[in-house]
């Protein structure tokens, strides 16, 4: 069971896991997903400052997303939602199933992380083609888990070419995944893979 916890308030906020006694602190803006193991009883209590979660499991984790980390699950937001519009329900499960597989190995923030950056990488590597015919890809060369979202980003990316040439999104020239607020999250995820990154290679 996956529980995600935002402090929304203007103090830090603490997160208690009983009986093992371990504690978060969770910053303003950030957001905590806590991870309860399935069929073991549970119980949360929230008071002003602090949430106390009793978990009778032996496999509890708590994983905290910052503020600015969050850029990743607003930018795959806007992705699961214009994909279906452009007529591409098929990406989108793709790229909620591709989070899903990784999430229990890799963790949330970091799944979010990979998926977006082979879609972004799908997406760019087909707007980068001059006059494609379809959505198809060069073979994704990177693991197996992530080839989904690779081709669902070069479909978004054709599909977004065909709104943009036949007019048929609101705007000059442009298609839905070309506004600012779509570019914009775009920009801010690949910072989070790229800090992610880096991390992860010291």
């Amino acid at each position: 069971m996956r529980i995600p916890i935002r402090n929304k308030g203007s103090v830090p906020l603490t997160i208690f896991i009983e009986p093992v006694c371990d504690h978060y602190d969770v910053p303003v803006g950030a957001e905590a997903i806590v991870r309860l193991e399935d069929g073991c009883p549970h119980s949360i209590d929230i008071f002003d400052d602090h949430i106390r979660v009793w978990d009778e499991g032996s496999d509890s984790s708590v994983e905290i997303v910052t503020a600015e980390q969050q850029s990743l699950f607003h930018a795959l937001s806007l992705v699961r939602v214009w994909l279906p519009r452009l007529g591409l329900g098929e990406s989108a499960s793709a790229v909620e199933e591709s989070v899903d597989g990784l999430e229990t190995r890799a963790g949330y923030l970091n799944a979010h992380a990979l998926v977006f950056g082979a879609f972004y990488f799908g997406f760019q590597t087909k707007e980068a083609q001059r006059n494609p015919v379809d959505g198809l890809l060069p073979a994704w060369a990177g693991s197996a888990s992530l080839t989904r979202a690779y081709d669902a980003g070069g479909a978004a990316a054709y599909s977004n070419l065909l709104a943009r040439r036949d007019a048929s999104f609101p705007g000059p020239g442009l298609g839905p995944l070309d506004t600012e607020t779509v570019r914009t999250a775009f920009s801010q995820s690949l910072e989070v893979v790229g800090d992610l990154a880096n991390q992860g290679s010291h």
